[in-house]
């Protein structure tokens, strides 16, 4: 009873010899009959042999036969019409780089000639050359492609992106400190009220850091970050503002 390792539904009980290891689409590992499976492939394989179809291919100059395509080509028309849309050979020319360059120049680009040393990008990692005009391009033109599928998303990623980069906090921490502070303001202990002028719906509010050492120091609302800005952070300031208002009650 130890060399049983698995029961099968039709061959019953299983050895090691008799089982196979299979990878399934969730990316564990399962165990299956050997013999079930290659009764699979043969009922496959008898299936595909009966699927034969004798005429012959309906692209013009060719004189195979029609076989297991299940069209009217043959497999060599059949995949030059599935990447090409044509039954005609595409003819594809490499570009290369010349031996040796103009004085000045280190690059050819296909698009703009020959280029100096700035105007080259060099992937570090794989130590590759590109035109950088070109490929800034083609990143653009594949940032609109997925900004276009998915507007929502996209906005999200390029603001937590700006936020990371310019005050060092990911939309996590930001989340944390909103809760922290209960969804208001650390000073006046209110909610946004700027409206944004295209979706017409309340800003989030402000990051709030110190110029000089960059420290984060809260959440405020645009009016509290923009008053606290105009006294120029300035505590002696903000007291002598509160001894005028107690002054003049």
């Amino acid at each position: 009873m130890s060399d049983i390792v698995k029961i099968c539904k039709i061959h019953g009980q299983l050895s090691v010899q008799n089982i196979q290891k299979m990878k399934n689409k969730y990316g564990s590992f399962t165990l299956v009959c050997k013999i079930c499976r290659k009764e699979s492939h043969k009922k496959c394989r008898d299936k595909n042999k009966s699927r034969i179809i004798d005429k012959q291919c309906k692209a013009p100059g060719c004189t195979r036969n029609v076989k297991n395509t299940g069209g009217e080509t043959c497999k060599m028309h059949y995949m030059r019409w599935y990447t090409n849309k044509s039954y005609n050979r595409s003819i594809t020319t490499r570009f290369y780089q010349p031996d040796v360059y103009p004085e000045g120049f280190t690059f050819l680009c296909k698009n703009h000639g020959y280029l100096i040393e700035e105007q080259v990008y060099i992937r570090k990692d794989r130590n590759k050359r590109a035109c950088r005009q070109c490929r800034n391009q083609s990143t653009y033109e594949s940032y609109k492609k997925k900004r276009d599928l998915n507007p929502t998303l996209a906005k999200e990623k390029k603001r937590n992106y700006r936020t990371k980069k310019q005050f060092g906090i990911t939309s996590e921490q930001y989340n944390q400190m909103l809760i922290s502070q209960n969804y208001v303001c650390a000073i006046c202990k209110r909610t946004e009220t700027r409206i944004h002028h295209r979706t017409n719906v309340p800003t989030k509010l402000a990051i709030d850091h110190c110029h000089l050492t960059g420290k984060i120091r809260g959440l405020l609302c645009s009016t509290c970050n923009m008053k606290i800005g105009g006294f120029n952070d300035s505590i002696e300031i903000l007291k002598s503002a509160i001894e005028y208002l107690e002054k003049y009650q």
